[in-house]
């Protein structure tokens, strides 16, 4: 009896300790391109794809002025899937030449890994 419980307890706590895979993330930024110059009233389109190699996550784009500190932008997208399309806007209102950072941050998984890409423009007042 004693050997049945034993291996019993031995067969669930195997099951219940399952670790959850590691999960890589490849980010493809379309656009903006690396040093885009965007006038006042342009809007920033930041496009572009994740692939992950399991279950991701969830991810964010923001969007923020590196000139000033400002967050400009920031949205968040709880989606569990091994593949994002990313398609996000913001309107260039800055008040002064600023460099904008777009950005995408994946989580990878419950442990709160993640993986990002900038990519940096010039934003231009009137």
């Amino acid at each position: 009896m004693k050997k049945t419980l034993f291996a019993v307890a031995l067969i669930l706590s195997m099951t219940a300790c399952k670790k959850e895979e590691v999960v890589n993330a490849t980010i493809s930024i379309a656009s903006p391109t690396l040093s885009d110059t965007l006038a006042l009233g342009d809007t920033l389109k930041l496009s572009g794809t994740v692939t992950g190699t399991g279950e991701m996550h969830g991810y964010s784009v923001m969007m923020m002025n590196l000139t000033t500190g400002a967050m400009v932008y920031s949205s968040t997208y709880d989606i569990h899937a091994d593949l994002y399309t990313v398609s996000d806007f913001w309107v260039n209102s800055v008040a002064d030449t600023s460099v904008v950072g777009a950005t995408i941050d994946v989580i990878k998984d419950h442990e709160g890994n993640h993986e990002m890409m900038t990519v940096n423009v010039v934003c231009l007042p009137q």
